[in-house]
């Protein structure tokens, strides 16, 4: 293999690897109840603030749809 041709590969290879670990550094955080979004909540923020972050009003159901109160193995 010449050296051209090696230095095409690293070069490309290198490239995939850090658009790898860019990516999901730049992606946006999905509202929900995660630990990142937790800690933007401060006191004083109106109820409607903390909905923005947490994704929506408070629910009786969790994201799969079912109650997060059964007991589903009894």
């Amino acid at each position: 293999m010449s050296k051209k041709r090696l230095l095409l590969c690293s070069a490309a290879l290198g490239a995939c690897a850090g658009l790898a670990i860019l990516v999901p550094a730049l992606w946006p955080e999905p509202p929900g109840v995660t630990y990142a979004n937790f800690n933007r909540v401060e006191i004083g923020m109106s109820q409607a603030e903390v909905e923005a972050i947490l994704g929506g009003p408070p629910r009786d159901t969790a994201p799969n749809g079912k109650s997060w109160f059964g007991l589903h193995f009894l």
